[in-house]
């Protein structure tokens, strides 16, 4: 997993606690772009820390970031719940920039997640809206 430890998410939990949650930047704009400028292939097998590396640029965008690091993140890191969310170029939308992938065990926590998120990419009267219509299931 490119996350540097080679041995997944089992250092950061206690037999009786949730595993601490995760926050991965995908750079989705320009991923591509390093991968094109790789004059050898082992630096991406290092970083992947898999010789399937080749999937990443098969998908774009969102699919990259769903199908191949969140599943991923769920199968080998054991994370219950795996979300990415983009992050875009300007406040008022335009081209995704990153993916800022959240993996947690916790129940609470993609909830959380996807209130903070709305929040900052929403106007205050669409945040409104939306938090007096979701407050019957997160109160």
């Amino acid at each position: 997993m490119p996350l540097g430890h080679g041995q997944g998410s089992r250092h950061f939990k206690r037999s009786d606690e949730h595993k601490i949650g995760l926050f991965y930047l995908l750079p989705n704009s320009w991923l591509d772009r390093a991968f094109s400028g790789l004059k050898d292939d082992s630096k991406a097998r290092d970083w992947w820390e898999r010789e399937d590396w080749g999937r990443l640029l098969k998908l774009k965008g969102h699919a990259r970031a769903e199908v191949v690091f969140s599943e991923r993140f769920k199968r080998e890191l054991g994370y219950k719940s795996v979300q990415p969310w983009p992050i875009y170029e300007k406040k008022s939308g335009g081209k995704t920039m990153y993916f800022m992938i959240h993996a947690t065990d916790h129940p609470a926590a993609p909830g959380l997640m996807s209130r903070a998120y709305r929040k900052a990419v929403l106007t205050d009267a669409e945040f409104q809206q939306l938090a007096l219509e979701l407050r019957p299931w997160i109160s």
